[in-house]
């Protein structure tokens, strides 16, 4: 058990049959101001950071745990002021709160449920519990407990709760709280249901290791010691994920060196380390504070500027340019002529034929390669926000752009404000999506295509919407502007 249940615990699901006892009991609510009050001086005193944390893009990219992704770790650290102002805030309106006379009696009294009385109160200590998540996840679920003693119906409330219990590594109380947010929405927009089946096979993976380790010490097999009880120890109670990897990989080091038939011996325990890694492999990692800072986050309205006036070409991939490369008449040096070069496919260049920079990296969220490719900036194709959300925080290296499009322009084939009432194709490819984007905002000099054969890559919807838009073609390039 974490901190936090132990301090507060939660309250006995309510029967319906039985009438509500009064007065209300609204001391934890009191205990817990003070608790925050305490914190916040402590914060106030503590050493302050030397490093920049006052950066725009980091908060822009800090909305990648906005509520459409699915939230399988620990999300991005905000600023630590941030927690320090909402302590405060909640610090300010609790003695505004208890010098109202009438108000400070109802609390006091029991009279009626705090967030009946205090609902600014409320809505501002759920605001401290989500900006205290990355970096205090203990307060986030004495907060989220508190809150639930009152008013165990608040769906926000469990999903901090629930959240807590991730960060804690009590998963567990995470997968009840997740239920108990599930309990109360008609529908799960934030993909609960799913990250619990993932949170069921991480228990599950744990449980079924500590259970093969035992079974491998009664019988007397060989097991690396004191490494194998370390990590049972680790098993058997409540750890972060970032804790428990490192152990399991050490131990699978000490397991592998074992003599042959010591190692077959124990093929359990060896599976389990296996499936226990794999397991919590599959969540994807958090995006690094040190790429948050350094990404910028363009909107529309950014995108507009960076493209205005400027010439743009989109080059085909090295293998559709062979056959224009074959006469010898390198493109390098007409693609590197343009304000922007634009790409849908990653690789060496060969700058006498490709030109030798990339501005522009358009790519799908499932791609596998790609993401390493040198560019300025980024354009992450997805249909689901979350696969969108989840690409960005699983592929994203740092250094390899400078800034990303932003998650609005995902699809721009596709989003009504770019195609009006045009809802084609099915599944556009890379290029045609970029094309549409760009002929929405029709502030280019010029947007050319480069190195593409005959109606490669499109399909024949597609070449429908380019054949009126075409302005003039050669051998090598297809002009559109």
């Amino acid at each position: 058990m974490s901190f936090f249940t132990r301090r507060i615990g939660l309250p006995p699901a309510a029967d319906p049959g039985t009438p509500a006892a009064a007065p209300v009991d609204n001391q934890p609510l009191i205990s817990c101001c003070r608790h925050l009050a305490d914190r916040a001086i402590a914060r106030e005193l503590a050493p302050k950071p030397t490093h920049d944390l006052a950066n725009e893009p980091a908060r822009e990219l800090a909305q990648l745990d906005d509520p459409t992704s699915v939230i399988l770790d620990k999300p991005l650290s905000q600023p630590d002021d941030k927690l320090q102002r909402d302590l405060a805030a909640v610090g300010l309106e609790f003695e505004r709160v208890l010098a109202d006379p009438l108000t400070a009696i109802a609390i006091h009294a029991g009279d009626k449920p705090w967030p009946v009385v205090a609902p600014h109160l409320l809505d501002l200590l759920l605001t401290t519990a989500a900006s205290a998540l990355p970096t205090d996840p203990s307060l986030t679920g004495l907060i989220a407990d508190t809150v639930l003693l009152a008013r165990r119906g608040s769906r926000a409330a469990w999903r901090l709760r629930a959240q807590a219990h991730e960060q804690w590594g009590d998963l567990n109380s995470a997968i009840a709280a997740h239920e108990e947010y599930l309990a109360r929405t008609d529908v799960d927009k934030l993909g609960i249901a799913t990250l619990v089946v993932t949170l069921r096979g991480l228990r599950d993976a744990r449980v079924a290791l500590a259970s093969a380790l035992i079974d491998a010490h009664d019988v007397g097999d060989t097991l690396p010691m004191p490494a194998a009880a370390d990590l049972h120890d680790l098993l058997s109670r409540p750890v972060r994920q970032e804790t428990l990897d490192p152990a399991l990989e050490e131990f699978l080091t000490d397991l592998i060196r074992l003599p042959m038939s010591e190692l077959t011996d124990v093929r359990d325990v060896l599976h389990g380390v296996l499936h226990c890694l794999r397991t919590s492999q599959l969540r994807p990692p958090p995006l690094p504070i040190s790429t948050a800072r350094s990404v910028a986050v363009l909107r529309l309205g950014d995108v507009r500027g960076w493209l205005a006036g400027r010439s743009i070409c989109l080059v085909a991939d090295p293998d559709r340019m062979a056959s224009a490369d074959a006469d010898g008449l390198g493109l390098g040096r007409r693609i590197d002529d343009y304000d922007l070069v634009a790409r849908c496919v990653s690789g060496p260049l060969d700058p006498e034929h490709h030109g030798s920079r990339t501005d522009l990296m358009v790519i799908r969220h499932d791609q596998a390669s790609g993401w390493d490719q040198p560019t300025d900036l980024r354009l992450v194709l997805a249909e689901d926000p979350h696969d969108w959300v989840q690409a960005v925080r699983r592929n994203l290296v740092p250094g390899a752009q400078r800034g990303l499009f932003d998650k609005s322009l995902r699809r721009p084939a596709h989003q009504s404000a770019l195609v009006g009432a045009d809802h084609r194709p099915n599944r556009p490819t890379n290029a045609f999506q970029l094309l549409r984007l760009l002929d929405h905002l029709d502030v280019n000099s010029a947007i050319d295509l480069i190195g593409f054969g005959p109606g490669d890559p499109f399909s024949d919807l597609e070449q429908d919407w380019l054949r009126p838009r075409i302005r003039r073609s050669d051998e090598h390039l297809v002009s559109l502007r």
